[in-house]
């Protein structure tokens, strides 16, 4: 096992939590976060692991019991958990059993080179299997390979991987995937999904089935693969290969070290899967902000001269994404956006769908203007009633009865949001009308929060929380960004 992932494991390993600030939920103490008090309930840890396989992670279920009407107070980070479960899960299923593996061709021993829809050697994937994330056909095809190509990369966590350290044959998929014309191709079919969409998805989950809802990933990619995607291939979390659909609340670029990785996963699969895969737009996922805040130098730094470029064309794709969701159980109904509420909305979910998407940030103004700022940048406050400024310069703040009315005319259960780190990975706020989901932990590499998504399930009456400590290579638990945040100077 090398140094870092003994590391990470001794952390967990010690019976009392990830770090020696994270105690039960009910004692936290952290200065991130101390006027808010977490769902109550001991946390003990039940380690196990195969040191033959370095992929593990710490996972913390959070049960929440939202069906009853009781007040938990306009702090209260949660209602109080049933249960606290955390499990380090590893996986004992080798790559030829793994279920993300449809079994064609196991025997293959084909050397040639790779067409772009093989499965890549460099995955991790027997050469010459098929890749299949889920056990549904892909809508397209093309981009399979590309999902197992990254999939792979994240499998063994060598997206840092210097290129001269690469095989032969993976500079050569290197070579293949992360340049213009692909990424053109990719981005082409993916504004071709998302041109058939509506501004607010519907999002039905039913009662067989589960949603995960993720927050802000901000180009961490090993996280999303570790962490979340997880969720989905691991035997482990998933032995009965349900085909779980997936929502992201947006910002999958910049600040972390691997936007590119994580747009260009995210497209591929929801180009493969739309009917699994759901997406909506963050404020991040803009050229004037993902100008600024690292991914048009990362990009640069990864492609050259064509960095600006590809760039400019993942940029294009971003007017097309919706705004916001939808979510309905047999259950629940769930409002789900990257930001939050806004006056413009006038307390309908309705008033979105009029909206022109692509315009914002062009020629959108007024009313729809503000409600497409609302969506992407607005936050929830307990400092007023309804609406007040927002520090950040874009959106409002949205008090605890703007949550209430909203909720009450469209027949929400609770709106689900994004656009805030919580040291918990997720938060729940206004009488449990608001919560954030926060997916990516560690931020920056100096905030030192979990990270979370929301699990809904059809049968279920209240959602659950799936947490987990920051998986990026070479993370450095100190007060300063890591080497492995570049742009964690750009904060915001």
């Amino acid at each position: 096992m090398d140094k870092v992932l003994e590391r990470f494991f001794t952390k967990q390993s010690d019976g009392k939590g990830l770090r020696p600030d994270i105690r039960t939920q009910s004692e936290d103490t952290s200065p991130l976060n101390t006027a808010v008090s977490g769902p109550k309930g001991k946390s003990t840890l039940s380690p196990k692991m195969d040191k033959s396989n370095t992929s593990f992670n710490y996972i913390n279920t959070i049960e929440l019991d939202n069906s009853g009407t009781k007040d938990h107070g306009e702090d209260a980070s949660s209602a109080p958990a049933e249960s606290t479960i955390p499990v380090l899960t590893t996986s004992t299923t080798s790559v030829a059993e793994s279920p993300v593996v449809d079994m064609e061709g196991t025997d293959s021993k084909d050397t040639k080179e790779p067409l772009v829809n093989e499965v890549p050697e460099e995955s991790g994937l027997p050469h010459g299997e098929t890749f299949r994330f889920y056990k549904c056909a892909p809508k397209d095809s093309r981009f399979i390979g590309l999902i197992a190509f990254l999939s792979g990369r994240g499998m063994r966590h060598t997206c840092d991987q210097p290129a001269e350290f690469c095989s032969k044959k993976e500079k050569m998929l290197l070579a293949t995937y992360l340049k213009l014309d692909f990424i053109t191709l990719l981005c082409d079919a993916a504004i071709n999904v998302f041109k058939e969409e509506e501004n607010v998805l519907e999002v039905n989950v039913e009662s067989s089935e589960t949603l995960i809802v993720v927050g802000d990933i901000h180009g961490q990619f090993n996280d999303l693969y570790t962490s979340i995607l997880v969720q989905q291939y691991s035997p482990d979390l998933n032995p009965s290969r349900e085909s779980k659909k997936f929502l992201f609340l947006g910002d999958f670029v910049d600040r972390g070290p691997h936007s590119l990785d994580v747009i260009l996963l995210v497209l591929a699969l929801k180009v493969e899967y739309p009917h699994l895969i759901y997406v909506t737009r963050g404020n991040h996922e803009e050229s004037k902000t993902s100008r600024v805040y690292g991914f048009l130098t990362e990009m640069q730094a990864k492609l050259g001269d064509e960095g600006f470029r590809a760039w400019s064309k993942i940029n294009s794709v971003f007017p097309h994404i919706p705004l916001c969701a939808v979510v309905t159980t047999p259950h629940l109904k769930i409002f789900a956006t990257h930001g939050g509420l806004s006056p413009a909305l006038l307390d309908q979910i309705s008033t979105v769908s009029r909206v022109d998407r692509k315009e914002y940030c062009n020629t959108l103004r007024g009313h729809d203007e503000d409600i497409v700022n609302g969506l992407l940048w607005s936050d929830p406050t307990t400092d007023v009633g309804f609406y007040d400024r927002n520090p950040r310069g874009c959106g409002v703040l949205f008090g605890p009865s703007a949550s209430a009315t909203f909720c009450e005319k469209n027949g929400l259960d609770f709106i689900c949001r994004a656009h805030q780190v919580v040291t918990e990975g997720f938060l729940w706020r206004h009488n449990n009308k608001v919560v954030t989901v926060f997916s990516a932990p560690n931020y920056c590499g100096i905030n030192g929060n979990l990270g979370a998504v929301m699990e809904v399930k059809g049968s279920s009456k209240s959602p659950t929380f799936v947490q987990y400590e920051c998986f990026e290579d070479l993370i450095d638990w100190q007060a300063a960004p890591s080497k492995n945040f570049p742009y964690a100077s750009c904060f915001m």
